[in-house]
Order: C-alpha cells, then sequence, then structure tokens
C-alpha cells in the first residue's frame, strides 16, 4: 500500500470545534484537511484513498459523526458492508439526529440480504 503524504495544517471549518473539544488546536486542524482530501478521493472514485484518510480524521477528531458517515459509504464501495454498517451505528451515537445514517444504514442493510 503506498504511502499516502502527510497534510500541512489548514484552517478549522464550522461545526469542528463542537465536535471535537477535547483535540488539540493542531489535531483538529489536520483533522479537517484529511476529512477534505478523503471527500476529494471519494468524489475522484479513489476509495481506498478516501478511506485511509477518513481513519486519520477520525483519529484525530473521534466525535465527528460526519467522518464515520462519510468513513461508511468509502467502505461500502470497498466492499465492507458490515464494517460501514458500524460505522453508521457509531455516527448516530454521536448524533442520533443524523437522517443520512439512519438511510445509509438501512440501504447496506438491504444490500446485504440479496
Amino acid at each position: 500500500m503506498a504511502h499516502r503524504a502527510a497534510l500541512p495544517a489548514g484552517r478549522p471549518g464550522a461545526g469542528w470545534e463542537a465536535a471535537a473539544p477535547q483535540a488539540a488546536a493542531t489535531g483538529l486542524t489536520l483533522a479537517i484537511a484529511y476529512f477534505r482530501r478523503a471527500a476529494a478521493s471519494f468524489r475522484k472514485g479513489a476509495f481506498q484513498a478516501a478511506l485511509e484518510d477518513y481513519r486519520e480524521s477520525i483519529r484525530r477528531a473521534p466525535n465527528h459523526a460526519d467522518a464515520y458517515v462519510n468513513r461508511g459509504l468509502a467502505r461500502f464501495r470497498l466492499g465492507e458492508a458490515p464494517e460501514a454498517l458500524s460505522d453508521f451505528n457509531r455516527a448516530l451515537e454521536l448524533n442520533p439526529k443524523m437522517a443520512a445514517a439512519y438511510a445509509y444504514r438501512g440501504a447496506v442493510a438491504l444490500s446485504m440480504h440479496d
């Protein structure tokens, strides 16, 4: 597996401060940068690269529900349905009102029964 370059520090975006109050400013900034790079990789269809960056984002900001949802989507695209369900469940633990996590969890669960 090719090693992806570490990201430089970036500027925090809205909502992240509440998602990971325990994270140091640098760690939080890097979590955002990894999250953004993962999203860009996902849009390009580079699901493995996206998965790696979502993992790093979650490691740095473990309470950000959106990162779990997006990692779940990447895992599903890579054929890892049970792991995707786990990510959607974790997102719902963090934010029980996250409709997207419910929708994706249902879609993945249905796909597992085909």
